[in-house]
């Protein structure tokens, strides 16, 4: 979610924590399937949307 550097801290550590699991990844996703492409974290807000 980017180098912690130029994000505010603790909101980055807390942002990428609250979604930290164990998940499939489709990398190349067939065209039939959703894909999100929301931000993680944006204007130092959590913004992950979790599906």
């Amino acid at each position: 979610m980017r180098p912690a550097s130029s994000q505010p801290e603790p909101a980055l550590d807390n942002c990428e924590g609250s979604i930290t699991q164990s998940s499939d990844i489709i990398v190349n996703p067939d065209p039939g399937l959703p894909v999100d492409t929301t931000p993680m974290f944006s204007n130092g807000q959590c913004t992950v949307v979790q599906h």
